[in-house]
Order: structure tokens, then C-alpha cells, then sequence
């Protein structure tokens, strides 16, 4: 079971893996005993974000971050660390929360970042705060600056490219991509008519065709309590090679693969727990697991290759 929250992650046996909780309060034992991820905690990427600038000789830099949890961890370990390492920073800028239209404070973060002499800024940040500022960016006339980006704005799908171009150049760090065998043709077969009683499959098919199910309680095939008389009905025999979706194109789903990972890593080292022989066991005294109780730590030291150059690892970070 797939539960998505402010913490997406995967609940099993009060086992959570998370595939998009990068916080750094979830390292916390004493406070989530049985927490763990497939994406690095946001310690792990302000130490690379300082390890990069420090590879190119960088020492005078911006520095923006959002004001939710995301950035303002990942400004205060950053900014702490590229301190300690002699790197200087020119300006600090908080991002103000996202909107449709420019604001007072996005215009002076603006000129704030025109008449700096730093030509590499560092955004740590959702890609969302930076939405409005990047429109506003090319009216300022700014140009020579080098961004370095988090994973979450890495691949600005979300961008216009007459937006984007400003930024050709920019580098940072992306969620790691990686093959999920299957998934493709799997997408491509389903249908309401093969998963009747899915929730799920009936938004998907709103979402990939922008049509909607005739109200009728009885079919069980409403997804939307309201309709909207500018959709056509949905029929179920709309053909899914036709859809418009980023999904069918599996060239970046890299949330996906972490999903996919956190999925596999539960579903493995219950396998091999299943397997466990008395006597070569991983626990004390070469024992096995109880199946019919299995402890959330049990799983912990457990670990898969998904091929020859990955291996993931279920660990406290």
C-alpha cells in the first residue's frame, strides 16, 4: 500500500520507507525508530552542493532557499558549511512563498541579485518558489550567472523553454534514474475496465484523456463529484498509446524509481526473511525472524542489488 501525505513513503508493518522525504528530523532514531528512505537526507546534498562550489574554486556566491522546511534546513547546514570552508557569501536571500504575481520582495531579491559581483547563486529550494522569479529574471537584463540547483528544481519540466533559457548552463544534483522492467507496458494496459473498483485508475484516466465519468452512482465509475460540462464523458475505450503523459515516456521518472525502490526493498527483505534457515539466520544467535511478528528493525540490515552497479540499502540515513 502506497500512502502519500506531506511524507510520502510506503507503510509495512510499521515499516516507512520513504521515497521523497528528504527531511533531516526523519535521521532522528529516538523520534522515528523505523524510518527509512530511498533519497538522501538534505544534509547529504548540502554537503555536495559545498563539495561542487569547492571543485571549481568558487568563493563568492548567492545563496537562495525557501522558507519551508526543505530550505531552511538546507540553508543553515550549507551556509555553515561553505563558512567553515572559506567560501563567502555575497548575499542570502528567504524566497517568498510561491504566487502568480511578482511581489515587492521577489523584485528586490531581483535587483539584489543584479548588482551583486557574485556570478554563481545557489537556489536550495522546490521549483515552485523559483516560478515567478525565473519569469521575472529576463526583464532585469541580468546575465553571466552560474546556478546550481537542488534535485528538486534540477529538471524544470515545469519551465517554458523561452523561461528556461536564461539558465542553460545550470548545474547541481538530480534524483538518481534508473530502468523499472515492465512498467512502460504495464501503463500501457491499463484501463478501468482491468482495475473496475481502483479509485486511482479512474482519476488516471480523467487526468490522461481530460474527460470525465457521467454521474451516475450506480456504475461506480464516477471519480469527480462535480462535473464539468466542458469535458467530454470518458468511455473507457480511449486508447492509452494516445494520451499525453509524461509516465509513457520513461526516460524521467525519477520519483517514480525511488517508489519502485522503496517498494522492492521492502518486498526483498521480507523474501529473504521467508527464506531464513534456522541455524544461518542474520539475528542473534544465527536465528530467523517470526513471520507471524516481524519487528520493523528486522529489516533494517537488509540490502538488494537492482543490477551490477546499484545496490540499495535500508540504514538509518
Amino acid at each position: 500500500m502506497i500512502h502519500q501525505s506531506q511524507s510520502p513513503c510506503i507503510r509495512n508493518l510499521e515499516q516507512e520507507v520513504s521515497f521523497y522525504s528528504s527531511g533531516l528530523v526523519f535521521s532522528n532514531k529516538v523520534l522515528f525508530p523505523s524510518f527509512f528512505r530511498t533519497i538522501p537526507s538534505t544534509v547529504h546534498q548540502a554537503h555536495g552542493l559545498a563539495q561542487l562550489v569547492l571543485h571549481f574554486g568558487w568563493t563568492w556566491v548567492g545563496l537562495l532557499y525557501s522558507s519551508d522546511d526543505y530550505g531552511l534546513e538546507g540553508f543553515k547546514i550549507l551556509n555553515k558549511v561553505l563558512q567553515n570552508s572559506g567560501v563567502c557569501l555575497a548575499f542570502q536571500e528567504n524566497l517568498p512563498d510561491p504566487s502568480p504575481y511578482i511581489t515587492q520582495k521577489t523584485s528586490r531579491i531581483l535587483e539584489v541579485i543584479r548588482s551583486s559581483s557574485a556570478n554563481v547563486i545557489i537556489a536550495f529550494t522546490p521549483g515552485h518558489y523559483l516560478h515567478i522569479l525565473f519569469t521575472e529574471y529576463s526583464k532585469y537584463k541580468i546575465t553571466g550567472r552560474t546556478w546550481i540547483s537542488t534535485e528538486a528544481w534540477s529538471v524544470p519540466a515545469y519551465l517554458p523553454s523561452v523561461i528556461a533559457r536564461p539558465f542553460a548552463g545550470t548545474i547541481g544534483f538530480a534524483i538518481y534514474e534508473g530502468e523499472m522492467p515492465g512498467f512502460k507496458s504495464f501503463l500501457q494496459k491499463v484501463s478501468p475496465f482491468t482495475f473496475p473498483n481502483d479509485p486511482f485508475v479512474q482519476l488516471f484516466w480523467e487526468t490522461a484523456f481530460s474527460c470525465q465519468w457521467p454521474k451516475d452512482e450506480g456504475n461506480g465509475m464516477l471519480a469527480n463529484s462535480q462535473l464539468n460540462t466542458s469535458k467530454a464523458f470518458c468511455t473507457g475505450t480511449e486508447k492509452m498509446e494516445q494520451a499525453n503523459l509524461q509516465y509513457l515516456d520513461d526516460s524521467d521518472l525519477r520519483i517514480n524509481y525511488n517508489v519502485y525502490n522503496a517498494v522492492y526493498a521492502v518486498a526483498t527483505a521480507l523474501r529473504e526473511m521467508k527464506s531464513c534457515e534456522p541455524g544461518h539466520g542474520p539475528f542473534p544467535n544465527y536465528t530467523c525472524a517470526d513471520l507471524e511478528n516481524i519487528n520493523p528493525w528486522q529489516e533494517e540490515n537488509e540490502n538488494l542489488c537492482l543490477r551490477k552497479e546499484l545496490s540499495v540499502y535500508l540504514s538509518s540515513n
